[in-house]
């Protein structure tokens, strides 16, 4: 999307919204939205460099930036007049009415299901399970010893039978990191198989550390310990 014209950036961004709608009614598989961009678009000496990556720009360059944007050069922080008061009237009005819905459902939802509600509840402030504890194991000295991927396993498993949120997860290498869980029920977290305890993340690092991370924003994230 990045470093075309504007008008093309506008068409741009209505074939991102389409494909975006699209990708809402696709529900049997996942989905993924490829955007072509510049890293540092609009910097006249970062972009499409690793210094844009990993170094700040510097006061010059931002400017010149800014520039290129037809942003004023010598403003920081800048808030333009109608972002406040559009964010308030849009996002904070529809906020307000959806978070009030959802307050009204779960107190009905908490009146038929206590139990339930309340364990809801210790997830979303991140309060552990009373017994969470209560099959640790415990290892004796060994002098031959014992693999701490083996020990971690066993303590994921423990915790796991008395903690629902814990889940495992791996790409393809829990046989070696042990990150599985598998004691009975755990199963493998799938359609049609909700209440399932173990990710299949695919490639690694691309699939476990934008999923945790979304999970961890919405502060009511089961705890994942992917390999």
């Amino acid at each position: 999307m990045a470093g075309t014209s504007s008008t093309s950036r506008c068409q741009r961004l209505a074939a991102l919204a389409r494909a975006y709608n699209h990708a809402l009614g696709i529900q049997d598989r996942p989905k993924l939205i490829v955007v072509d961009s510049h890293i540092g678009y609009g910097s006249p000496h970062r972009q499409d460099t690793k210094e844009a990556h990993g170094e700040p720009l510097g006061e010059e360059e931002v400017k010149l930036t800014k520039r290129a944007y037809g942003w004023p050069e010598d403003a920081k922080f800048l808030v333009p007049d109608g972002v406040r008061e559009n964010f308030r009237d849009v996002l904070g009005k529809r906020g307000k009415q959806l978070s009030g819905q959802w307050n009204t459902l779960f107190a009905k939802y908490s009146a038929q299901y206590p139990d339930l509600a309340a364990q809801f509840e210790r997830m979303n402030h991140l309060q552990p399970s009373a017994g969470w504890d209560k099959d640790l194991p415990t290892f004796a000295p060994d002098a031959k010893g014992l693999a701490t991927r083996d020990s971690s396993g066993k303590v994921l498993n423990a915790i796991a039978k008395n903690e629902p949120w814990l889940m495992g997860g791996s790409a393809d290498l829990y046989p070696s990191t042990k990150t599985r869980l598998t004691f009975d029920g755990a199963g493998d977290f799938e359609p049609g198989n909700y209440n399932a305890r173990n990710f299949h993340f695919g490639i690694a690092s691309t699939r476990w550390a934008p999923s945790s991370t979304a999970w961890c924003c919405q502060n009511s994230a089961p705890t994942v310990r992917p390999s």
